[in-house]
């Protein structure tokens, strides 16, 4: 018997040294070939190990994604009213993004996702300088089953992300470093976030709380904001969101530690029933800009959509933006009554042209009134057709503090802005791969070109904007694990 054994352990390091991990099949194998074992005693230790195995859950998964997304652009008046002197300009950007995830199911979750944003030709190919950055990178412990907290680098993307946006339009889109608690639950869930910015670690011996040089990529010193959810049951959902952020003080007699803190509160009702919806939203915001001055402003979103499966949408709704009423100089002074929207995503919802994006300065304090019609139409499974009507007028009345071509000054200019039109293909030939060719106009008013000169620039009512483009869009996993 000892020899039988000896044989069957110099048959193991044999095999060690072809295959340095010999399987069990292996190992149990040599044993019936060196009449260790018999092939009844095998088959029966293989049933019970098998057995072993199911009772041990696959539950930690690994993936590695890639989003790969190069876009075209012609843009002859694209978020900016053209002159007699301005061409079209083309010019192609890039988005890289690699993205690995980590999950141990009611463990944790790691994620992290490095990307390269350029513009083609923008950088020298033999360059040195690096060009990769982090776009997010968090990691989520479980304290329960449904309770975590994400810390890190991430998107903060609530809602119909109007207010809170992962903004990928933009190439670089957008991300915040936080702890978020979040709640998830089967009819309710809850994400509150809390974030602090900072230049830099002071190196000094008298660290400071305040950094006063404070100029980060975001304009808040601190952010805490509240999205909860509730589906009260299959027609009505309702949801919130409570956000308060802190700006460091710009106003020059005060001290740089100074905190002034704006509020934004609300929410959105939505009903849903056959091929039918409807919702409405509204915000208000109360508090203090950055320069010490009083916010009272609000905004309001009613929508109501009709959609039959594979075949047609129609959304018909509106945005508002509360703004300054230039009639009520004295007020303006004291209140500023101008709706900010955060850091959503205006794209999707003001008109493809872009050319209200940054509030209130691209409106001029005026506030937006538009009015939109989207239709979405299928064309067999693959390609997606849309078209979209924008109509815009500003909210509140705006005064000419100079004389042009078109008003007088002191004087109240018409509301009427103009109108855009935008078109899009969308084609998937595959789950993972998205071509969208659009095209846009703008039929621009004389009162729009008022009120973008004083931010954007002189420009021509007359000269008709435009803006096409080409994206390809590779989302393809190119891992997966389970173990």
């Amino acid at each position: 018997m000892k020899k039988k054994f000896l044989l069957g352990l110099l048959g193991l390091f044999s095999l060690g040294i072809v295959n340095a991990q010999p399987t069990t099949d292996d190992i149990l194998n040599i044993l019936v070939k060196e009449k260790i074992l018999t092939k009844e005693k095998v088959d029966t230790l293989k049933a019970n190990i098998s057995m072993e195995q199911l009772k041990t859950p696959k539950d930690k998964t690994f993936t590695i994604d890639l989003d790969f997304r190069p876009r075209s652009e012609i843009r002859n008046g694209y978020g900016r009213l053209r002159r007699d002197t301005t061409r079209a300009t083309t010019f192609t950007n890039q988005r890289s993004r690699i993205l690995l995830t980590y999950k141990q199911e009611g463990k944790f979750i790691f994620h992290t996702s490095i990307q390269d944003i350029r513009v083609w030709g923008d950088k020298d190919p033999r360059s040195n300088e690096g060009t990769v950055q982090i776009f997010e990178a968090w990691a989520e412990p479980f304290i329960t089953s449904r309770l975590s907290v994400r810390m890190g680098r991430q998107k903060l993307a609530f809602d119909n992300q109007r207010l809170f946006a992962e903004n990928d339009w933009r190439p670089n889109s957008g991300a915040h470093d936080a702890f978020n608690l979040r709640y998830y639950g089967t009819k309710f869930s809850s994400d509150l976030a809390i974030a602090w910015n900072q230049n830099a670690q002071d190196a000094s011996t008298a660290e400071r709380f305040f950094d006063n040089t404070y100029n980060g990529a975001v304009a808040y010193k601190g952010l805490a904001v509240s999205y909860l959810k509730y589906n009260l049951n299959e027609q009505w959902t309702l949801s919130s969101i409570n956000s308060a952020e802190a700006f460091q003080s710009t106003k020059p007699k005060d001290d740089k530690e100074k905190l002034y803190v704006r509020f934004t509160d609300g929410g959105r009702i939505e009903y849903q029933k056959g091929n039918w919806y409807l919702t409405a939203s509204g915000y208000l915001q109360s508090g203090w800009l950055a320069s010490g001055k009083k916010v009272t402003a609000w905004y309001i979103q009613p929508e109501i959509r009709y959609s039959k499966k594979d075949k047609i949408t129609v959304r018909l709704g509106a945005e508002v933006f509360s703004g300054d009423d230039a009639t009520h100089v004295a007020s303006n002074k004291v209140v500023d009554h101008n709706f900010n929207a955060l850091y959503g995503v205006a794209h999707i919802f003001n008109g493809t042209m872009d050319f209200f994006t940054k509030f209130p300065s691209d409106i001029s304090n005026a506030g937006l009134f538009n009015p939109y019609l989207f239709v979405i139409k299928n064309v067999g499974k693959k390609v997606e057709m849309k078209i979209d009507f924008h109509l815009f007028y500003s909210e509140n009345n705006y005064k000419t503090n100079k004389v042009s071509d078109d008003f007088k000054s002191g004087v109240i200019i018409p509301k009427y802005l103009g109108f855009e039109n935008d078109f899009l293909i969308t084609f998937k030939p595959n789950p993972y791969t998205k071509i969208n060719a659009g095209a846009s106009y703008t039929l621009p008013t004389v009162s729009l070109k008022e009120i973008l000169s004083k931010n954007k620039g002189y420009g021509y009512a007359g000269l008709l904007p435009s803006w096409f483009y080409l994206s390809f869009s590779f989302r393809p996993q190119l891992f997966k694990h389970k173990f």
